[in-house]
């Protein structure tokens, strides 16, 4: 992404300590990891998408040893031996890292936005297409943007919200809809209400789009209040505040029996992320958004505090947490985690071989995960964008 924010995310790295020793997982351990290939460079916050025939593409990324961001991308088979498994795949018209990759339908899928290192962010986009299988250059978004939030509406649209513009030297407070069936965006009606980065978006029953976390970048303030997007009207309403900052923590749907209530029902689970006021340390804590009080309050822990990780949904209404950068370990951490809804706790899933943050975690097809991608820190050997890959496979 764009250097200003890679310094900023730097040096906000570089000044966490590790205050607390990691509190051990209870419970069994649930899935193992093997190796799945190496890339054949380096892939900082690239993006990738599974393609109708089982296969992955991982595209773009930026790597740390040769300072360039990738247009090149990789195809990743899951039926192949490991040293035959990945092959080269299409190039993208512009190289960029930060990229965000949607499905559309039909199967093929858009990439778009993102940093670019001799030009800075960038609001243009590219379709991968199937058949043959190669990229296409799309319809610019309104603004260019990075670390911004992507959510699917329930008419199949998308919102696009919020992110980092290098060229204007601010975090935005814009948002734009895609339409697939049209090809274009739109900016939404109204912007946000607080500008934001890093932040993620998680669709409600309702079909209304919940706005939560993020940062403002040079202030480095939290965005501690949460809003709602309304498809009806176009524009966001403020909801409910954050306890702690949540700076690149995910957030997903859950069901819940939280105390006074017996009966389960709808919550949002928003967990890791990292606070101005103590890195990632205070965020093992997870919070639940409330729809319907429009609040947020305590939930389960977290085994381990991480921030850039992934968070992949799994067959069950389970979720897969990978990677991040943890506080306690002063560096990304291997450790993996499971979400269980049944038992409303997070279980400890194997460690990789690799730790990481701003990678990728695809699901495949028959409930593998595979993981590839991102920056290792401190550094191993020199290296801070590990080629090795890695499949975690549920028990």
């Amino acid at each position: 992404m764009a250097r200003p924010l890679r310094t900023g995310i730097g040096l906000l790295l570089s000044l966490l300590a590790a205050s607390t020793s990691p509190v051990p997982g209870q419970g069994r351990e649930t899935g193992r990891w093997q190796p799945a290939g190496s890339l054949s460079v380096g892939r900082y916050a690239p993006a990738g998408v599974l393609l109708p025939d089982g296969r992955c593409l991982i595209a773009g990324g930026y790597s740390f040893e040769t300072n360039r961001t990738h247009r090149s991308s990789e195809l990743f088979d899951p039926g192949q031996d490991p040293d035959k498994a990945w092959n080269s795949g299409p190039e993208m018209a512009l190289d960029r890292n930060f990229p965000v990759a949607v499905p559309l339908p039909g199967g093929g899928a858009l990439f778009s936005a993102g940093f670019r290192v001799r030009t800075g962010t960038t609001a243009s986009t590219e379709h991968l297409q199937l058949t043959p299988l190669r990229f296409r250059t799309g319809e610019p978004l309104q603004q260019e943007r990075e670390l911004f939030s992507v959510t699917r509406l329930h008419d199949g649209r998308f919102l696009l919200a919020g992110g980092f513009s290098t060229r204007r030297g601010r975090t935005l407070d814009s948002a734009e809809i895609f339409d697939p069936l049209k090809g274009s965006f739109v900016l939404t009606e109204g912007p946000l209400l607080h500008a934001r980065f890093g932040h993620t978006g998680v669709l409600l029953p309702d079909g209304k789009v919940l706005i939560v976390g993020g940062k403002v970048l040079g202030t480095n303030d939290d965005v501690l209040p949460a809003e709602l997007y309304d498809p009806a009207t176009g524009r966001f309403t403020e909801t409910g505040k954050l306890q702690v900052g949540r700076d690149r923590c995910t957030a997903w749907p859950v069901q819940m029996a939280v105390a006074p209530e017996k009966e389960k029902r709808d919550f949002v689970l928003i967990a890791g992320g990292s606070a101005k006021e103590g890195g990632t340390l205070p965020a093992r804590r997870c919070e639940l958004y409330d729809p319907v009080a429009g609040s947020f309050r305590p939930g389960p822990e977290l085994l381990t505090d991480r921030m850039a990780h992934t968070a992949t949904p799994l067959a069950g209404s389970r979720v897969l947490l990978v990677g991040g950068w943890s506080g306690s370990e002063n560096r990304t951490t291997p450790r993996a985690e499971l979400w269980s809804p049944t038992e409303q706790r997070f279980l400890p899933a194997g460690t990789l071989q690799v730790g990481r943050h701003d990678h990728v975690s695809i699901l495949l097809k028959g409930g593998r995960v595979l993981v590839a991608g991102g920056k290792e820190a401190p550094a191993r050997a020199g290296v801070e964008t590990p080629t090795l890959c890695e499949l975690w496979s549920p028990e």
